[in-house]
C-alpha cells in the first residue's frame, strides 16, 4: 500500500476535509485492534496520498516480541520497530498508552515507549476545571476541554529537565498556561493555547517552553455554530434537539458533502413537521445567519417534511413519503453533478437511484452543500441523531457512494 504525505503547499487543491487532515501536524488513528504482536489501525484517507505519515494511536495491546502495524484494516502487515530501526523484543508497547508512529519508507519506527524517547507515554483524564500540570502528567497527552480554562504549573525546579506534556485544547474557547510565581513560559508570564489547539510543553529546571501545534479536527456532526440558540446538541454533536417547541432551529453537517457522500439520520422523537435535507451557506438555512428555520426554506436549500412535502427555496410539493419517530432518513449528495436523494428506511423516495444517478429528489442546488435537519412549525420539537459513518448506519450506502 501507500501511505499519506501531508504538504501544506497541496492542500489548496484537495476537498475541505482531506485538507484539514493533511494540514495537521499528526493523524489520528484510533485504538489499535488485531493481536499483541500484530496491531491494526484505522487513520483516515490512507490511500489518498503518498508518503511517509505520522499518525498517533492508542495501543489497544501489549506486545510481547518482535510486532507489525497495519493502517489499511490488516491487508499490508508492515514491521513496526524502535525509533532507532532495531526490532522490538517485547514490551516496547503498553496496552492503554497512547504512541506516535512514522513510515520511513520500509519500517513504522515508533515515538514514544521503550526506545522511543518521544513525549507520550499516556492519555489523561478530561480535565474540565482549571488544574495544576505536576509530576504526574510527565511525558502524558493532557485533554482539556472548558470555558477559558486556567492551567497553573508546578514549579520548574520541582519537575525538573526532562519533564514534558502536551497539552490538547478541545474546549471552544482559548485556555491558558499560568507558570509557577514570576516563572515564564517562552519568555512570557503566560500562554494562551487557542481552542482546538495542542502545545507541547518542556521545562529545563528554571523556565518553561512551548511550541503550539496543528488545529484538532472536529468531530463529524452537526455544525455548533448552525445550532443558534433554538437548538441543542449532544452525543458528540451526533444529535440535535429542538425541545423548545417556541422557534424553528435548525442544524447542518460540519463539513460538506465531498463527491458522492451517504449519511443516515434517525428521527428519534417528532411532534410536528420535522425536515431532512440539504442547505449551502449559513445565511440560506433560515433568516438570520445563525440557522433559525428550516432546509428548504432559504434560497438554495432543498428539504423533505414529516408530513411529505417538499421545500426547495420556500416553494412546495406534496405527496412524497411522509416519516416520523424511529424512522431511518438515508441522504446522498453527489456534489459533481448536484443531485440530491432522499430515502426511508431502506428505499429511495420518489424512484431515486443514486448508484445509477436516476430520479434525483432535487438537482437544482448550487455549490457546496451539506446534510442538514430541522423543525419547520413554531410549536415543532423533535431530536434527530445523525449517523455519518458505515459502522453507525443501518443500510449500505448506494454504490459509489461513501460516508465520512
Amino acid at each position: 500500500m501507500t501511505y499519506p504525505f501531508a504538504r501544506r503547499n497541496i492542500a489548496g487543491l484537495m476537498p475541505p476535509r482531506l485538507a484539514q487532515l493533511v494540514e495537521t501536524t499528526m493523524i489520528w488513528g484510533g485504538t489499535s485492534t488485531g493481536s499483541a504482536n500484530a496491531q491494526i489501525i484505522a487513520p483516515e484517507f490512507t490511500a489518498d496520498l503518498k508518503g511517509h505519515p505520522t499518525y498517533v494511536f492508542v495501543a489497544g495491546y501489549t506486545n510481547t516480541g518482535a510486532a507489525t502495524l497495519s493502517a489499511d484494516g490488516g491487508t499490508t502487515n508492515t514491521a513496526l520497530r524502535k525509533a532507532d530501526g532495531t526490532a522490538m523484543a517485547g514490551g516496547e508497547i503498553v496496552a492503554g498508552t497512547a504512541y506516535q508512529v512514522v513510515f520511513d519508507g520500509t519500517y513504522w519506527r515508533l515515538i514514544g515507549g521503550s526506545g522511543g524517547g518521544g513525549p507520550v507515554n499516556g492519555v489523561s483524564s478530561l480535565n474540565t476545571a482549571n488544574f495544576t500540570l505536576g509530576a504526574a502528567h510527565k511525558n502524558k497527552m493532557v485533554r482539556c476541554s472548558g470555558t477559558s480554562l486556567t492551567v497553573a504549573v508546578t514549579a520548574a525546579a520541582s519537575l525538573g529537565a526532562d519533564w514534558s506534556c502536551i497539552i490538547i485544547n478541545e474546549g471552544s474557547t482559548a485556555l491558558t498556561i499560568d507558570p509557577n510565581g514570576s516563572e515564564t513560559i517562552n519568555g512570557s508570564v503566560t500562554l494562551s493555547v487557542p481552542a482546538r489547539m495542542s502545545a507541547v510543553l518542556a521545562g529545563d529546571g528554571s523556565a518553561l517552553y512551548a511550541a503550539l501545534g496543528g488545529t484538532l479536527l472536529a468531530p463529524v456532526g452537526f455544525d455548533a455554530v448552525s445550532a443558534g440558540s433554538a437548538g441543542n446538541l449532544s452525543n458528540n454533536n451526533k444529535t440535535f434537539a429542538d425541545a423548545s417547541g417556541s422557534a424553528c432551529s435548525a442544524a447542518r453537517m460540519i463539513y460538506p458533502a465531498n463527491g458522492k457522500q451517504y449519511t443516515e439520520i434517525r428521527i428519534d422523537a417528532v411532534s410536528g413537521e420535522a425536515v431532512v435535507g440539504f442547505v449551502d451557506v449559513l445565511a440560506n438555512l433560515g433568516p438570520t445567519p445563525t440557522g433559525i428555520d428550516y432546509p428548504g426554506f432559504g434560497t438554495n436549500t432543498y428539504g423533505l417534511g414529516s408530513g411529505g412535502t417538499a421545500y426547495l427555496a420556500a416553494a412546495t410539493t406534496s405527496g412524497f413519503t411522509t416519516f416520523g419517530a424511529t424512522d431511518v432518513m438515508m441522504l446522498a449528495y453527489d456534489s459533481v453533478n448536484q443531485k440530491g436523494w432522499i430515502g426511508k428506511n431502506g428505499t429511495w423516495i420518489a424512484s431515486g437511484n443514486p448508484a445509477t444517478g436516476a430520479n434525483p429528489m432535487v438537482s437544482t442546488l448550487t455549490g457546496a452543500q451539506y446534510f442538514a435537519v430541522g423543525t419547520r412549525l413554531n410549536a415543532t420539537t423533535a431530536t434527530f441523531t445523525i449517523r455519518p459513518t458505515a459502522a453507525e448506519w443501518s443500510y449500505t450506502a448506494p454504490s459509489g457512494f461513501s460516508g465520512y
